[in-house]
């Protein structure tokens, strides 16, 4: 299968949630409120470790339901500005098929009624890997929204 560019292989979404940026953001960033909503439908998140540092590592597990073996995707903080922009590295444990040794940017603006939240991801290493990655990110989304 032949690669894009890696300049083209980058996704970005959008949604707006009726909550206050404060919250949103808090929703990605505390391992308590991470584990409530991580992960498309039929997942669970049973772990989520943050250390909210430039510099600090985090690590989620995520299962399939009911009994699904635990997979963990980890990073790096790279930039934090608190209700604003979140940056860091973005590492399935294991490596491939999922990809890794991306890069996710978040940015929490304020918009009508709630939040509006521009996720963009890349450096992905094919398109399938981002096209797999939009379907996980607009599931994710849900589960948020849903919470």
């Amino acid at each position: 299968m032949a690669t894009a560019p890696a300049s083209s292989l980058r996704l970005t979404l959008r949604r707006v949630f009726r909550s206050p940026r404060a919250d949103v953001f808090r929703s990605w960033t505390d391992p308590k409120e991470l584990t409530r909503w991580w992960g498309p439908p039929g997942f669970e998140a049973p772990s989520a470790d943050v250390d909210l540092r430039v510099g600090g590592r985090y690590r989620f597990a995520m299962r399939k339901l009911p009994d699904g073996k635990p997979f963990f995707v980890t990073g790096v903080y790279q930039e934090i500005v608190v209700g604003e922009r979140l940056v860091f590295t973005w590492n399935w444990e294991g490596g491939p098929p999922f990809g890794s040794n991306t890069l996710v940017t978040i940015e929490f603006r304020d918009a009508a009624g709630g939040t509006e939240l521009i996720l963009t991801h890349e450096r992905f290493e094919s398109e399938q890997a981002r096209d797999e990655h939009t379907k996980g990110w607009n599931a994710c989304f849900e589960s948020l929204e849903a919470l």
